[in-house]
């Protein structure tokens, strides 16, 4: 019996910190819901993932000298983490991958009120158009971007009478003599032609949502790159293609209640950036909570629903989650 014992705590130290963080999150999960998910290989690999990412981004605030409160370390231990975990399972589950740039950023923030840090996990603009591709109502081809300058050739298509498909002509007739930029497109192409949707956005409507950007650090040296982030956001919304709600409709709750308890926290001032917000890479406020038909019912008791049934969990150990980070590896300490 004792061999037994020494066997199974061999085994539960051998495995990586990230495999730990997973079967930690697991199990944060089921406690919270009352609900224990059946993940797949994949979506369980994206977890383990995201102990990197989140991992990264504490270091990164770290280096830049944040921290809230008096000086709270930025630590495993001091990370909000059934909060975390929600944001993790809901993210795995619709195939957001933090190994892909522009998927999914880790944003640590100091909450005063619980004296940990929550983690916000925001989507960039290639997350925002796996989405559109892979979770469409409608079965999507491809789906086209193009910025438009003021000396291309730019002509939209319209159906005649509800006949025909919606397209567009577009020729760049110098490539090296563009002009300024005035706007851009994106045509969505669906395996029923007849769907198929042009997208036009004016310099006017990109620039709004620059506005609202919390930072221009990365705006004004590289202001293409992010009009063209700006359009991918905006063309891959809910609101031009409508998302299937048999598979975001878990993802869409997470958001809402992401939302408000965010803007809740924010008109109380608890919730307190830590030094790695101003860092941000990606365009501000491309993340809109998916649009969703609830029945009116109030987005409180939304986010509260819980749509999956139980099922058989994986037989594992719960594995204490490892903290003190900042050593090696191999000297993690756990929680008993």
């Amino acid at each position: 019996m004792a061999d037994k014992k020494s066997l199974a705590k061999k085994q539960e130290v051998e495995k990586s910190p990230a495999e730990r963080f997973r079967i930690t999150t697991e199990r944060l999960m089921a406690e919270s819901t009352g609900v224990e998910r059946e993940l797949s290989d994949h979506q369980k690999r994206l977890i383990q993932g995201y102990f990197l990412l989140v991992d990264m981004s504490l270091e990164e605030a770290r280096s830049r000298g944040g921290g809230g409160g008096k000086n709270l370390p930025m630590t495993w231990e001091n990370v909000d983490m059934p909060k975390l975990a929600s944001a993790v399972v809901a993210s795995a589950e619709v195939g957001l991958d933090p190994s892909i740039p522009n998927h999914v950023f880790a944003i640590p923030y100091y909450n005063a009120a619980k004296k940990k840090y929550t983690v916000d996990l925001r989507r960039g603009y290639v997350g925002t158009e796996f989405i559109a591709r892979q979770h469409s109502l409608d079965p999507i081809v491809d789906i086209i971007f193009e910025l438009v300058h003021e000396n291309d050739e730019f002509k939209t298509l319209k159906k005649q009478g509800g006949v025909g498909v919606e397209s567009y002509e577009f020729k760049v007739k110098d490539p090296f003599n563009r002009g300024k930029l005035v706007g851009g497109f994106g045509y969505v192409i669906y395996e029923d032609e007849r769907k198929n949707k042009l997208v036009v956005m004016s310099l006017a409507d990109m620039d709004k949502r620059r506005k609202i950007a919390k930072t221009e650090t990365f705006w004004k040296p590289w202001e293409e790159e992010m009009y063209y982030k700006t359009l991918v956001s905006h063309v891959c919304s809910s609101r031009n293609i409508p998302r299937n709600p048999a598979s975001v409709a878990e993802y869409s709750r997470h958001l809402r209640m992401k939302e408000l308890e965010f803007s809740r926290m924010e008109a109380q001032g608890v919730l307190q950036p830590v030094g790695y917000e101003a860092s941000f890479k990606d365009v501000g406020c491309d993340e809109e909570v998916e649009l969703l038909d609830f029945d009116d019912e109030p987005i409180e008791a939304q986010a509260a629903e819980v749509v999956e049934t139980a099922t058989e969990a994986e037989e594992e150990e719960d594995m204490p989650l490892p903290f003190n980070l900042g050593d090696s590896y191999d000297n993690l300490t756990f929680e008993e």
